[in-house]
């Protein structure tokens, strides 16, 4: 009887488990975006793309409802300044759009660094809770920015938001962030941490082709 030694064939095989570069890019996105996301707290007023940064200073946050009664204060407004330079804001006006319409002049001497945050926080009832927007003009009474009309009904201390900081996009997020920089830029070092290690992990993985010797 004829006798067939046995013979090794190479062949190239994908480890289990190993992901494709498509699958991966899913897995790291779904996973970035539950960092930013968070655990649903955030409702979107504008496109959810990232659009520019505005080149000049914006309202950038806004709390309409905060616990409690409204008319014993809590509301407040956050203005932002992106651009480069420090901004002179004194006598700057911000007013309200709906009902009863409200406005407030900023302090003389006020001025806003690049980049930083000021925030006025309002003792009585300032916006209204319900399609409102803010307006935002200079000390020559020149435009400078506005909000959507948006509204907030909660009684809590949710806020409407830009972000990233200074874009056109908002965000309806827990918890409000005055004077700082927006919640959902805030990554939990925890859950930071355990993003970078996951994505890391993946990325290992892919990159493992083993060579195995398979036996016909």
């Amino acid at each position: 009887m004829l006798m067939h030694q046995p013979y090794y064939s190479k062949k190239t095989t994908r480890c289990r488990g190993d992901l494709r570069p498509a699958t991966l890019i899913l897995l790291v996105s779904v996973s970035l975006a539950a960092l930013v996301g968070g655990s649903g707290n955030y409702v979107y007023a504008s496109p959810t793309t990232v659009l520019l940064i505005t080149d000049h200073v914006a309202i950038n946050e806004f709390e309409q409802d905060p616990p409690g009664d409204d008319k014993r204060g809590g509301e407040f407004v956050e203005l932002y300044n992106p651009t480069q330079q420090p901004v002179e804001i004194s006598r700057w006006i911000i007013y309200t759009t709906h009902g009863d319409i409200s406005s407030y002049e900023i302090p003389a001497g006020t001025s806003l660094a690049s980049g930083g945050f000021w925030q006025v926080t309002f003792t009585e009832q300032f916006i209204d809770n319900t399609e409102d927007s803010l307006v935002l003009l200079n000390a020559l009474g020149q435009h400078v920015d506005e909000t959507p009309n948006l509204s907030d009904t909660n009684d809590d201390l949710h806020s409407w938001q830009r972000y990233p900081d200074g874009s056109e996009n908002w965000v309806y997020a827990l918890p409000s962030t005055g004077g700082a920089v927006n919640v959902p830029e805030y990554g939990s070092p925890a859950i930071l941490a355990i993003v970078l290690v996951f994505t890391t992990l993946l990325i290992l993985r892919s990159k493992r082709n083993v060579t195995q010797d398979r036996r016909y």
